[in-house]
């Protein structure tokens, strides 16, 4: 964007002015903005959670409030976050390097209108407009950027492999990306397919159960392998690991305390909480009947409401 030395008698007509002030205070206006937005992550004024929010479960959670608590989670990250927004807002300061300032804050900006839109942040029409600025700013030189991402080949192959050897090479290579991007694609759909469909059978199990024998509060069954139990306290203790084995088929659970268990760098204590029998479930899914091999029956009711939480849904 470097500017051009114009005749002595060629005057700029009024559109290419305006086109060069709507650039000039695209440019500032988004860059500064993107300083602020940096010295909140490094001042922790941003992704900032208050003490009601923290005490409050994840289920009652706003979007922005969740947003918030997961972004506000690790400073470092903050500060990574704050490090890429300081160099773009310094590239665009610099018509030199705008390209390139460009090329970094629209998907910077791109994540940000997405995330205040699906997840009802108020933020989301500033948001909007520094996005629109920025797309003005790429398309106001839209030829230079197509020319550099589509005018010539990312590798320039032929001088290292020679001129007959990279023609033989590419018509392979044309075979070979025909078959390999349609069964990368379908291979990553039908693994996940299978794996939902394999979670989907225990829909109705997975969730937050109230459990009724004494010194318990609560059985959490995340998936077929993992679930957490909660000792009775003041607020409900600390959450406990356990290990558990489902079988849809037969209707047979077990659960086993893990010895050790390390969630990120939390560490989980082991579950105390055992049982190994049968499971049925009520026909609307609001109670859970346990059989031991041996010993009494237990009745678990769905939380919240009477209702587990369904993370997968059949």
């Amino acid at each position: 964007m470097a500017s051009i030395p114009l005749p002595a008698d060629v005057r700029p007509t009024p559109v290419a002015v305006l086109h060069y002030l709507l650039q000039f205070t695209c440019r500032y206006y988004v860059a500064t903005v993107l300083l602020f937005y940096a010295a909140g992550k490094v001042l922790q004024t941003q992704f900032y959670s208050s003490p009601s929010m923290l005490d409050t479960p994840v289920r009652e959670l706003s979007g922005m409030a969740l947003t918030w608590a997961f972004y506000g989670r690790s400073y470092e990250y903050g500060l990574v976050l704050a490090a890429a927004q300081v160099l773009c807002s310094l590239l665009l300061f610099w018509r030199r390097t705008v390209r390139l300032g460009v090329l970094l804050f629209l998907p910077i900006m791109g994540n940000i209108v997405l995330l205040d839109y699906f997840y009802d942040i108020p933020a989301l029409p500033t948001a909007s407009v520094l996005l629109g600025m920025g797309l003005y700013l790429f398309l106001a030189d839209a030829p230079a950027f197509l020319r550099y991402a589509l005018g010539t080949p990312y590798v320039r192959s032929e001088a290292a492999l020679g001129v007959g050897a990279f023609a033989r090479w590419e018509r392979r290579a044309r075979w070979a990306k025909a078959v390999y991007v349609p069964a990368a694609l379908a291979g990553a759909f039908l693994l996940l397919h299978a794996l939902r469909v394999q979670q989907a059978n225990l829909g109705p199990l997975v969730g937050i159960w109230s459990l009724p024998t004494p010194g318990w509060d609560r059985l959490y069954i995340d998936s077929a392998y993992e679930a957490y139990v909660r000792p009775q306290g003041g607020g409900g203790g600390p959450l406990q690991y356990s290990r558990c084995v489902i079988d849809p088929a037969a209707r047979t659970l077990r659960i086993v305390p893990a010895h050790r268990y390390r969630e990120g760098r939390r560490s989980v204590a082991a579950g105390g909480f055992e049982f190994e029998g049968r499971y049925e479930l009520s026909p609307d899914g609001e109670s859970l009947t346990l059989r031991p091999v041996t010993g009494a029956a237990l009745v678990l009711q769905g939380v919240p409401a009477g209702r587990p939480l369904r993370y997968i849904v059949p």
